[in-house]
Order: C-alpha cells, then sequence, then structure tokens
C-alpha cells in the first residue's frame, strides 16, 4: 500500500505539480486549496506526511498546524514540511514550535530532493 502524503496549497500549479511527481514516485497524493480542507482531509485520511503551504484563504497554515497539533496522538507525530513564499523570522520561528519536519523556501524548493527527504523519513525511520 503506498503511503500517503497531504498536500495543502492554494497555488493550483504548484499544489498538481506537488501531487504529479509524488504520484510518479510510488506515493497516493491527496490534494487540498487551503487549511479548512487540509485539516478535514488529514483527520479523515491520516496522511503519512503532510506538505503545508503557510498563506491560504478559509484558514492558514499555521492555525492548521496548531489544530493538527492539538488533536490527538496521530495529529502530534505525523512529520510536517512547510512550504511558504513569504519567509519572516515571525513565520519561521512560529512554526518552528510545532516540531515540523523541515521548512523550505518556494523559491529554494527542488522537488526532487524533497521527494527524497519525505522517502528518507518515512522509510528510514521504520514506517515501512
Amino acid at each position: 500500500m503506498p503511503k500517503k502524503v497531504l498536500i495543502v496549497e492554494d497555488e493550483g500549479p504548484i499544489l498538481r505539480l506537488l501531487a504529479e511527481q509524488f504520484r510518479k514516485n510510488g506515493f497516493e497524493a491527496l490534494e487540498a486549496k487551503d487549511g479548512e480542507k487540509g485539516l478535514e482531509m488529514a483527520q479523515n485520511s491520516q496522511p503519512d506526511f503532510i506538505i503545508l503551504d503557510l498563506f491560504m484563504p478559509r484558514m492558514d497554515g499555521v492555525t492548521m498546524l496548531k489544530k493538527l497539533r492539538g488533536s490527538g496522538e496521530w495529529g502530534t507525530e505525523v512529520p510536517v514540511t512547510v512550504i511558504t513564499n513569504f519567509l519572516t523570522k515571525v513565520s519561521r520561528e512560529e512554526v518552528l514550535a510545532y516540531n515540523i519536519y523541515s521548512f523550505i523556501v518556494k523559491t529554494d524548493l527542488k522537488l526532487p530532493k524533497l521527494i527524497e527527504a519525505v522517502k528518507n523519513k518515512l522509510f528510514a525511520s521504520g514506517n515501512s
């Protein structure tokens, strides 16, 4: 059974590109365009990994992360990589407080490296 990656991103082209690349690499890719839908999908499908944008409509990534981490055992443990175009000291420090796996500025995003990092986290940690 393929590992599930939930991608929460409001920019359609980026969301589709990430989902397509994860599917090509053997993952089940779930897609959400805002934090509200992302939180609902996360709680219902309990993905193995979450890629989360910070600035989105309806519910931003920081709020989703807070709710996810406060939702119980699964939500406190699921690895999350935060991606954003807007890097500020406040946003970085705020999300790092929620035990995220990594933080990536979108302009620095390299898809092969992101996919490899997700694989390493999921398969090297005995979660296979």
